[in-house]
């Protein structure tokens, strides 16, 4: 193997059965209730797994839907 090749390493997904819990982030100041809605894998910066939420309240609409790097997500509920 040339000295500039990398090595590539298996990661493992530590955030599998996340699709459809509940949890919370830091938005500005406080912390805002979302629901995961899809995991996007390791697509971020350098390895970086993201998550696709909505902002769970009465008054969402599609608009609601941004990602997340799951590192952010603080888990408060099981999956329905």
């Amino acid at each position: 193997m040339p000295k500039t090749a990398k090595k590539r390493v298996a990661r493992t997904n530590g955030h599998r059965d996340i699709v459809g819990r509940r949890g919370t982030i830091r938005f500005g100041q406080r912390p805002v209730k979302v629901i995961v809605v899809e995991d996007r894998g390791r697509v971020g910066h350098s390895g970086r797994q993201l998550l696709r939420v909505r902002v769970d309240g009465p008054l969402t609409d599609s608009s609601d839907f941004f990602e997340i790097p799951a590192e952010d997500l603080t888990l408060t509920a099981t999956k329905p």
